[in-house]
């Protein structure tokens, strides 16, 4: 049985250009059930394994975002792992409400659609498991997560297999490395949601 912010998600227009207010509604109504239904109803392993993937190069008193961090899985892995600091940003009030348990440092409401507040070179690595899927954060985000790390700091995170190809993110992956922003460290496709046999590209680059 699933929660009634998942079932609102799953008839969520995503071919629509924005889905900013419709997403923000439907995470307020879906965070009392969330993390339930991540574990129990879709079978996400995408926040462990993005944290292990990024633990693996970056050194434990480096400052991080969560981008997209919803109820604060990623954080509770990072804790979990040794980080001490740790900022998290998303679109749901009540999302960010259950982060606060999870030992993040700040935590920010703001559409990642959007240019960020954050200056530039700020952070020393940007993880996100979940953000870029179907309807929600645009391939243009990427290079304004690259804006805010440091010149050898670290991008991890996840596209969703059904976007990576039909949203563009293949290209744009491609044109940031073309433009030399950035070197790929790893991009490979794996398992994501397994209970609904659904697979990301886990991706970690070094900004340059």
């Amino acid at each position: 049985m699933t929660g009634q912010g998942l079932d609102h998600y799953q008839k969520l227009d995503v071919d629509k250009q924005d889905n900013d207010d419709a997403l923000r509604v439907v995470y307020d109504e879906w965070a009392n059930k969330y993390d339930h239904d991540n574990d129990a109803t879709l079978g996400t392993i995408s926040q462990p394994k993005t944290v292990e993937i990024l633990s693996a190069v970056l050194e434990k008193h480096a400052k991080i975002l969560d981008a997209g961090c919803g109820t604060g899985l990623v954080g509770a892995e990072l804790a979990k792992q040794g980080y001490d600091t740790f900022d998290g940003v998303d679109l749901s009030a009540e999302m960010l409400r259950h982060a606060k348990t999870r030992g993040y440092a700040k935590l920010f409401q703001y559409s990642l659609n959007d240019p960020l507040p954050i200056s530039d070179g700020e952070y020393d690595a940007i993880i996100s498991a979940g953000l870029f899927t179907h309807g929600h954060v645009k391939t243009h985000a990427i290079r304004e997560l690259i804006r805010i790390t440091k010149s050898g700091g670290y991008l991890c995170f996840t596209i969703n297999e059904g976007v990576y190809h039909s949203q563009g993110f293949d290209k744009e992956i491609q044109s940031i490395t073309d433009d030399g922003l950035w070197d790929i460290k790893k991009l490979e496709k794996d398992a994501y949601m397994t209970k609904e046999q659904v697979q990301a590209y886990y991706c970690l680059a070094q900004v340059r």
